[in-house]
């Protein structure tokens, strides 16, 4: 029972360090995609209670769960792909926010997908756009 407690506080630990460091970077290219908290929230899975207006002050405190963390993770894939594409945050927002008739955007734009998205299809986009782009 004493191992299980503490290997359940590692566990805990790890993940609060690894949600500190994406968070950190998520938040660079929430700023560089022009994503609003209720944008960010959407996109992270999160409740209605991280939507407050201090929401940006208080991601440090935010722990991450396991599939929030993978989803991060591939965010973070899909962002240096974007970021080695196009050269302005103009840019980059407008392709996020137009509608591209790839099969893997599903009529919608690439951010409306990325809110909808598991990470299984998160990891189909990345793939194609190492594909496409890498």
């Amino acid at each position: 029972m004493r191992r299980h407690r503490s290997y359940q506080l590692k566990q805990l630990q790890e993940r609060t360090l690894m949600s500190r460091r994406y968070m950190r970077t998520f938040m660079r290219f929430a700023d560089a995609w022009g994503m609003d908290s209720q944008e960010v929230a959407r996109l992270l899975g999160l409740s209605g209670l991280h939507m407050m207006a201090g929401w940006k002050s208080s991601w440090q405190d935010l722990v991450l769960t396991e599939p929030q963390l993978e989803k991060v993770s591939y965010l973070l894939a899909i962002n240096k792909l974007l970021m080695s594409q196009y050269d302005s945050d103009q840019a980059l927002q407008e392709w996020l926010r137009c509608e591209h008739d790839h099969p893997l955007f599903l009529g919608k734009t690439p951010l409306e997908c990325f809110m909808d998205s598991n990470t299984h299809q998160l990891n189909a986009i990345s793939e194609w756009m190492l594909k496409e782009w890498g």
